[in-house]
């Protein structure tokens, strides 16, 4: 290694910069160490009151060292107290503990930074989330290897709340092989410096170990950065948890006369009946929105759920909604604001329309007389009926038409949905949806212990067997409506379409749209559906003629 390569290594300049800037980028170091046969060292991290400052800044030794920090009791003359920080003043953010190589060691998060930051800790990875209003979960406390890192603007806000200061140490020492004499690096030493503007005391030295058998450099480099805390409104946590930083959103509530829409804030504050503004709109004033607003939440069923009157993010926030028509959505100007989070806005702007027609009839009726409505969307009839169906055949025959959902089909009926829109793709997946919920989950194993065997025989044709000995007077127009939709999932949906299919979809479509299409289905599905309740709550089994106990073939 020549000159000026050793001079590098030693001056240790990555490092020094990176320690400098801790605590100034997106992630900050809270704990690190290595070592290798060239270098070794150790990063970590402290909160100290303000008023310890000055003593921090009084020398380049660590204030608290990894390990210090925990709970144990101190001797004082002829008594003993018990302390919940050892270190008294100053405490951890990550807690040691060692167990001697016994069983593995731990690096824990102080519990009180993971329960005001209102932290979730993902039990396969060990890392913490942050919640946030919309739902989403936010990487905040990572682990990796010997470092754990927390994002900064959290690290900030915590600090905010607890008016500490941030106290983050720096020990590293890198050795070189040379035949260079010291001196040629004497002048890279720094003396412990002490930088009171900038909060910072750092040292540099540069030495030759005892060292048998080899020419050895060694440079120690020490840094000490203070971080004093943000105010207190800053912390994000109530009171002070209203998120600024997020505008509040214009949408259309109406047009002009020049046919121009009309916009309004939806802040609560600047509505009537919720801030003293009688000039204002109300907070009750209707907002519409294209179907398609609401598909990045039917798709994401782990997280949202959509009713026919609701769109709820968990337990973490919800919305009244009303889907009745179903080529549009409706909320209220007020719910917009006090209900969806201000993240979420932008995403509904972008789908908002004029209101070219007033609420719907169900909707005013719910809302303004207090009169109980069924939904007059046929998705939401749909799934009402899908439901009501399985418990009345239940109660009829003792178990379920259509067998419960497992696995990745879980998520199913929650996905299904009129298509939001007129594409192929959207179309095809909702038949997919469909024809599993109605035909690929027909419950024939049941329907076996009922009837006599026919090898290789399809479920809908089993199906048509039982409800024909079972005296339903539907049969041949609800068989033919699976048929036609398992044909229908066949030539479209299932496969890539050839010529074959897309002839068949255009025959089928007759000149409708495929959303419109898809509406028919739908309709003519929750027919078929509430029909066969019907006649399981009518109690087949009682009447004369063709009757079937439960567990007796046919």
């Amino acid at each position: 290694m020549n000159l000026d390569e050793a001079r590098k290594v030693l001056t240790q300049e990555n490092m020094l910069r990176e320690s400098l800037g801790n605590g100034k980028k997106s992630w900050t170091v809270l704990i690190d160490t290595w070592r290798t046969d060239a270098d070794d060292g150790a990063r970590y991290s402290a909160l100290a009151p303000v008023e310890y400052r000055e003593k921090a800044l009084a020398g380049i030794d660590w204030d608290l060292s990894i390990g210090h920090g925990a709970p144990g009791f101190r001797r004082r003359k002829s008594s003993v107290e018990y302390l919940r920080n050892c270190s008294e003043d100053i405490e951890p953010i990550v807690v040691c503990q060692e167990f001697y190589n016994i069983v593995p060691n731990s690096r824990l998060i102080s519990q009180e930074l993971v329960l005001l930051m209102d932290l979730w800790q993902d039990p396969d990875s060990g890392n913490y989330y942050e919640i946030k209003d919309d739902g989403s979960k936010e990487e905040s406390i990572r682990f990796s290897k010997q470092r754990v890192e927390i994002r900064t603007p959290l690290l900030r806000r915590y600090q905010a709340a607890r008016q500490l200061d941030l106290l983050l140490f720096t020990t590293s020492t890198v050795s070189i092989i040379t035949d260079e004499p010291l001196s040629s690096f004497s002048d890279l030493e720094i003396p412990e410096f002490v930088d009171n503007d900038h909060h910072s005391v750092l040292s540099r030295t540069i030495g030759e170990p005892l060292c048998l058998g080899r020419k050895e450099i060694v440079s120690s480099l020490d840094v000490k950065t203070i971080l004093p805390p943000p105010p207190r409104e800053k912390c994000g946590v109530w009171p002070w948890n209203e998120n600024d930083s997020e505008e509040w959103g214009e949408f259309i509530i109406g047009e002009d006369g020049d046919g121009g829409p009309v916009r309004h804030t939806c802040e609560p504050s600047k509505l009537a009946e919720r801030g003293g503004n009688p000039g204002a709109p109300s907070c009750y004033t209707p907002v519409f929105f294209r179907p398609d607003v609401l598909k990045q939440y039917y798709d994401d069923t782990d997280l949202y759920t959509v009713t026919s009157g609701h769109l709820t993010c968990g337990r973490k926030w919800g919305v009244d909604i009303h889907t009745d028509e179903t080529d549009r959505v409706m909320v209220y100007l007020g719910d917009i604001g006090r209900r969806i989070p201000r993240t979420h806005h932008a995403h509904w702007r972008s789908y908002n329309i004029p209101p070219t027609r007033k609420m719907s009839m169900a909707a005013a009726r719910r809302d303004f007389f207090n009169i109980p409505t069924e939904t007059e969307n046929p998705e939401h009839q749909f799934k009402n009926a899908y439901e009501d169906l399985q418990t009345a055949w239940h109660a009829a025959w003792g178990w379920s038409l259509h067998r419960p959902l497992e696995g990745g089909d879980v998520g199913i009926i929650k996905r299904l949905r009129i298509p939001v829109d007129d594409t192929p793709a959207e179309f095809e997946a909702q038949i997919l949806n469909l024809t599993r919920l109605l035909i690929d989950s027909l419950n024939e194993k049941e329907m076996d212990h009922q009837l006599t065997r026919v090898k290789g025989e399809p479920g809908i044709a089993k199906l048509k067997r039982f409800l024909e000995k079972t005296g339903y007077v539907h049969v041949e127009r609800d068989i033919s409506f699976l048929k036609g939709l398992q044909k229908l999932r066949s030539k479209t949906a299932a496969h890539v379409s050839g010529v074959s299919g897309k002839k068949y979809l255009e025959k089928e479509l007759a000149g409708q749209g495929r959303r419109d299409y898809a509406i028919s289905l739908f309709e003519q599905a929750v027919v078929m559906l509430k029909d066969l309740a019907s006649f399981a709550t009518e109690d087949p089994r009682s009447d004369d003629g063709d009757s079937t106990r439960e567990g007796e073939a046919i």
